[in-house]
């Protein structure tokens, strides 16, 4: 199944684009991964992995993200490709994964610049009461900002294109949070009403073209991992930003 970014925001179900602490049937040998298009004037793309076209990953459009795939752990040859162009190929990478670990392949940069970024998620869930965040700048013509609670803290300061912070663990609770210029402190996006519910771990992935281009500026946030024993519902037990 894949995930993408309404014009309006998100609504995260909690089931949605999830991954459980080592959910039964992935055996302990394997590896899981996910794939995001997030090359804002890329067209849609098909995804080889060891010169075949890989199910569930062909013709996908920007600001997808793709549910976990379980494979052997190993060393994969990825190969991307405008869907219904096998030829012409704009990605051509290895990617190791390790055994009971997950991972998110994502497609980053404009299209004369594309590369593939292998990051490592985390299956953990977040203690009880507790939401883990890590925040990824793939908005390629973006500045350095920062993530801050609005009149508040900094959450995630200085990130600039391509960086990804480490996960932050906070109160659970639901947030008025603003994307703000590092350099004077100039709110580009508000966030209000973000809930992050108790027990789960999230990636918020910073996307699109900031000055103007389209698609524009906007967030795409999902539940990486979710407590068996997480807090009581809020909210119908979602991540909203609106």
């Amino acid at each position: 199944m894949l995930k993408s970014l309404g014009a309006t925001g998100l609504l995260l179900a909690g089931g949605a684009t999830t991954a459980a602490a080592r959910p039964g049937g992935v055996a302990a040998g394997d590896a899981r991964f996910r794939v995001g298009h997030f090359s804002p004037d890329a067209p849609p793309v098909d995804v080889y992995v060891n010169g075949d076209p890989f199910p569930g990953l062909q013709g996908v459009p920007f600001g997808v993200l793709s549910d976990y795939f379980t494979v052997p752990a190993g060393t994969y040859q990825v190969e991307v490709t405008p869907a219904g162009d096998a030829s012409t190929v704009v990605i051509d990478t290895e990617v190791t994964l390790r055994r009971n670990r997950d991972y998110t392949v994502a497609a980053t940069g404009v299209l004369d610049d594309i590369a593939a970024v292998a990051l490592t998620d985390t299956n953990r869930p977040a203690p009880y009461g507790k939401a883990s965040v890590r925040v990824a700048h793939f908005s390629p013509d973006a500045p350095e900002v920062d993530i801050v609670v609005a009149g508040g803290p900094t959450l995630f300061p200085g990130l600039a294109f391509g960086d990804v912070s480490d996960y932050e663990t906070v109160t659970a609770g639901t947030y008025d949070l603003q994307v703000v210029l590092s350099s004077d402190g100039t709110v580009v996006l508000d966030l209000p009403g973000t809930t992050l519910a108790g027990g789960r771990t999230y990636s918020v992935f910073a996307i699109g073209f900031a000055t103007g281009g389209s698609p524009g500026f906007s967030v795409l946030p999902v539940v990486d991992a979710v407590s068996p024993a997480r807090d009581p519902p809020t909210n119908g037990d979602v991540c909203r930003v609106r």
